[in-house]
């Protein structure tokens, strides 16, 4: 089975950036890599705590 590259694109950009990964890697760059600009929402996620009770 081939790869498929990942194609995104910013809802005003004209242009696609094409990305050689698959889906899951580049959803889990989104998500905890602040510099996957301009795609990340890193710095926008509260990191992870746990308070025992």
């Amino acid at each position: 089975m081939g790869a498929w590259p990942v194609l995104v694109k910013m809802e005003d950009a004209e242009d696609w950036d094409r990305y050689e990964m698959t889906v899951t890697e580049f959803l889990y760059r989104i998500l905890t890599d602040p510099g996957f600009r301009p795609y990340t929402v890193a710095d926008s996620v509260p990191e992870p705590c746990f308070e025992p009770v």
